[in-house]
């Protein structure tokens, strides 16, 4: 029904159907001591390599210990997304290296299927149009975006304050001459 001729070429020809399935795994994440003081509680932190991390002019905080597996266990919830037990604070006798990898926290994946749907028709030999419809994200998965802070200090810490985009639809005419 390519050449769209007679009424029935019109209506059953020219469709094409589209789709995008998208999968991710989530980001890696790394927890951080709040600038000056663990945990919040107002006992400095200790800076085992002296790198001034935790002054309160640097822009970075210092890893913690990790002392288990933060994605084993873990709510992934918006309230709490990995297992926050998995860190300790240093001690303030600590002068090794804080244990946590970069990373070793893993954020939430993401999936999303994108559809299009396209009606081509030809007016005449040198003019013609496309009707579309495109759906993105289109069984509205909700795909939340951690975390809001992965500082100690911070009153949003392991928590999902977000997500992405929802389902989106959009209508579109293209005439060609």
């Amino acid at each position: 029904m390519r050449s769209q001729q007679g009424l029935t070429g019109h209506v059953l020809g020219g469709w094409q159907f589209s789709g995008v399935q998208t999968f991710q795994t989530g980001l890696p994440l790394t927890a951080v001591l709040g600038n000056g003081t663990c945990f919040g509680t107002g006992v400095a932190c200790n800076d085992p390599t002296g790198s001034g991390c935790l002054l309160s002019a640097s822009p970075i905080g210092c890893r913690p210990n990790q002392v288990g597996n933060p994605n084993s266990g873990a709510p992934h919830t918006f309230g709490s997304w990995f297992n926050a037990a998995a860190f300790a604070a240093p001690d303030s006798t600590q002068t090794t290296e804080t244990t946590e990898r970069p990373g070793a926290i893993r954020g939430p994946g993401f999936w999303r299927t994108d559809l299009s749907l396209f009606k081509n028709i030809k007016f005449t030999e040198h003019f013609n149009g496309q009707f579309r419809f495109e759906t993105f994200n289109t069984f509205n998965h909700t795909n939340p975006i951690c975390c809001g802070s992965t500082n100690f200090t911070s009153t949003l810490y392991n928590t999902i304050t977000s997500t992405r985009d929802p389902r989106i639809l959009q209508l579109g005419m293209k005439l060609n001459f």
